[in-house]
């Protein structure tokens, strides 16, 4: 079980606006690539490969997800089911971490979402329910 998952490397940690400057820095032809990697924090790599590209800018990139994990949901249906979830125990039918994980791995499948759920147990993971715990309950330790 991975629930005390914490990042190791730095991998991915720049953003496409810091590519972009780096980018425009080095058509301006100031400074050599070891400065512009330092001074944007972008990948040595990475701007190569931008830059072999015929110099073009290349914004909304899709990038990789370090350690292998990637969102089910977006942070809206994650809130609506935090919405849903609070409204059950208000109206006294509180869902058990069970239930809870079964109605996630619905919404998931009933909107085409790709997802690693188990598809036997048709349940989330017991992972999965402790990072959603932990984002929307702050005083959860």
């Amino acid at each position: 079980m991975v629930t005390n998952y914490k990042r190791k490397t730095n991998k991915q940690s720049w953003t496409d606006e810091n590519m972009r400057l780096a980018i425009e820095e080095w058509n301006k032809e100031s400074a050599g690539y070891r400065q512009i990697v330092e001074q944007f924090n972008v990948p040595w790599s990475t701007l190569h490969d931008r830059l072999k590209n015929n110099n073009k800018i290349i914004t909304g990139a899709k990038k990789g997800f370090a350690g292998g994990f990637r969102k089910v949901f977006t942070d809206e249906q994650e809130q609506d089911l935090c919405t849903y979830i609070l409204r059950m125990e208000e109206v006294l039918l509180g869902l058990s971490r069970g239930d809870v994980r079964h109605v996630v791995y619905q919404m998931a499948v009933r909107n085409n979402l790709p997802h690693n759920f188990n598809n036997n147990t048709e349940m989330a993971g017991d992972d999965w329910l402790m990072s959603f715990r932990c984002i929307f309950t702050p005083n959860y330790h």
